[in-house]
């Protein structure tokens, strides 16, 4: 596609296609991870990955860094930099051996790129009736550089998840709710610049500005793989009342392994909210104003038009 970038996520400023014919950047990574054990309770973790960051660059981040106090064997509380449990793939989402496919379906994992955060996180195992159950809470913040120099906040972030385990089967749950704000040198004066236009333009930028604006984010995921074999589907939703609005997100996946060559079938789908606002009525604002108002109008639709709506 010469028009446009494939990207593995939203994070990464280009990919292949216009920017590069091909590219490597789009799904190499390297990473280490080292784990300390002091006695039988306590323990830390450390990961560090080097992949393509939003600036272009190649500079390491620490991905998890955390101790861990095993109150008892079934229940465990960790304090620092811990994993975001949002998918089925959540826990090796940078670890690309462990899935059969290249990279999981980008219609589904864009939904919330965030990795991990930075809070507390505790767990709760208990077997029963030939099921593995797990619980697992987070309570924190995370910040996102954005390609183009924004950033993300997520402040009093929260997210609740359940697994159950069943011999091949797995399934898997997940809430998450966030107070998110944008801080952007390029979209604070197009919301700036909406306001001076009384109480219509006003309404708009309140509509779409992010700043403290709630997020919420449900996903359901359900795999079975009797090891010759798999199948499996994960199902997303977002809500927010802000820029990004609404996007849900689905696929289903199968595949065959025949020695260490799996061939897989999947289809993935995106779906997103408006993508484009008629703005402000133009023939209400007195002509020496409408070309402002007119650019204004531009400004926002171009950055609805960037939401996903996509399938694969």
């Amino acid at each position: 596609e010469d028009q446009a970038d494939f990207t593995s996520t939203i994070l990464k400023p280009n990919g292949a296609g216009y920017t590069h014919i091909w590219s490597a950047d789009v799904d190499s990574l390297i990473g280490g991870q080292v784990t300390a054990n002091f006695g039988s309770q306590l323990s830390a973790v450390l990961q560090v990955i080097v992949e393509q960051n939003y600036d272009n660059s190649y500079q390491p981040h620490v991905e998890w860094a955390n101790v861990q106090y095993q109150l008892t064997p079934n229940f465990s509380v960790r304090a620092g930099r811990t994993v975001l449990p949002t998918f089925l793939l959540s826990d090796t989402r940078k670890v690309a051996y462990t899935y059969p496919w290249v990279r999981p379906p980008v219609e589904v994992y864009r939904l919330v790129p965030v990795t991990n955060i930075d809070g507390v996180d505790t767990r709760y195992r208990l077997h029963a009736g030939g099921i593995m159950n797990s619980v697992q809470a987070n309570y924190g913040s995370a910040n996102i550089k954005l390609p183009g120099g924004a950033t993300i906040k997520g402040k009093q972030a929260w997210s609740l998840s359940y697994t159950a385990e069943y011999h091949d089967a797995i399934l898997h749950l997940a809430y998450q709710s966030a107070r998110v704000t944008l801080e952007s040198d390029s979209v604070k004066p197009l919301f700036d610049g909406f306001r001076q236009f009384g109480p219509a333009g006003i309404a708009l930028a309140d509509k779409y500005n992010l700043d403290s604006k709630p997020f919420h984010a449900l996903t359901v995921g359900v795999a079975y793989n009797p090891g010759q074999w798999f199948v499996m589907t994960e199902w997303g939703h977002t809500e927010s009342s802000f820029l990004y609005g609404s996007g849900t997100g689905w696929y289903v996946s199968g595949g065959y392994r025949l020695g260490k060559f799996t061939p897989y079938l999947t289809y993935a789908r995106a779906t997103t909210d408006n993508l484009s606002d008629p703005g402000l009525n133009l023939s209400t604002i007195p002509p020496s104003l409408a070309g402002t108002a007119a650019g204004l109008n531009a400004g926002l639709n171009l950055l609805l038009s960037t939401k996903v709506a996509q399938h694969t």
